[in-house]
């Protein structure tokens, strides 16, 4: 995606957390922008790791900047946002700042979206689709799905007594009622969605699937079975419709690079 595109790549991460993607990509891809969100105290806390680490701070350059307040990064091409994602209008104000409407752009949500009401999401979803409509962008969502089985309804009473109530999985409890989602928010590229057994069995050759198992030997593939059954993973993307025969997601590599986002998030148990 990044080497043959002749415009800069950009990545914007909702609820990034301690995510390291700029630090391992950065170097490999110059032309990589990488744009995070997430609650003050987690970008505080991001902020002081990278303010102390000499070897952080050579990679994000001479161009950092760190708010006085200690919670917000900024830089050429790397920038950490405190903000509540629920504050959908604070969002796409600093996105117009720092994110260029016409480059191909990936956003990322993993486990974040779940946790916010779904009305919210809904608002930033289709503000984001209403950015790109003239570009080309593509959503990885990845998320808990089928609350209705006795699993599903375990795990979600579970959470309710820890406070973490999944707030917009009764609005889009299956993953076709997320496939429909996107696309009514203006998703007008393909959408692509799977379990994550899907994922595990079709998308993973034999010696990936090797490998995972050497990680973490185990037998329990009837639980394992259940709780991938519960998870999904969905690739949503935005194409300008004067663009289509020439995107990037339309194209071979949108496949290929697919298949890669899906075995990730497939080996994430085991990593």
């Amino acid at each position: 995606m990044v080497d043959d595109q002749p415009l800069p790549i950009q990545i914007v991460n909702f609820g990034a957390g301690f995510d390291t993607k700029f630090f391992r990509l950065s170097q490999k891809y110059p032309s990589l922008t990488i744009v995070e969100f997430d609650f003050v105290d987690v970008t505080s806390s991001k902020c002081q790791i990278i303010e102390q680490s000499s070897t952080l701070n050579q990679i994000v350059g001479d161009s950092m900047k760190i708010s006085d307040d200690g919670s917000r990064l900024n830089s050429d091409r790397y920038h950490i946002i405190p903000a509540d994602l629920r504050d959908v209008d604070m969002v796409m104000e600093t996105m117009s700042m720092l994110v260029d409407s016409k480059a191909p752009t990936l956003f990322i949500s993993e486990v974040c979206f779940i946790y916010i009401p779904a009305s919210h999401v809904d608002k930033l979803l289709k503000q984001v689709s209403s950015y790109f409509s003239q570009g080309e962008a593509c959503f990885c969502l990845y998320e808990p799905t089928n609350p209705f089985d006795n699993f599903g309804k375990e795990m979600v009473n579970k959470l309710d007594k820890r406070g973490c109530g999944l707030k917009s999985l009764s609005t889009y409890p299956l993953i076709q009622d997320q496939v429909k989602r996107f696309n009514d928010l203006g998703f007008t590229g393909p959408i692509k969605a799977y379990n994550m057994n899907q994922v595990y069995d079709c998308f993973l050759n034999v010696k990936d699937r090797q490998h995972a198992q050497r990680i973490e030997m185990f037998d329990e593939y009837e639980e394992w079975n259940l709780i991938q059954n519960h998870y999904f993973i969905c690739l949503a993307a935005i194409v300008d419709s004067k663009r289509m025969d020439n995107s990037f997601v339309q194209s071979s590599m949108f496949d290929d690079w697919f298949q890669d986002q899906l075995k990730g998030n497939a080996l994430h148990p085991f990593l």
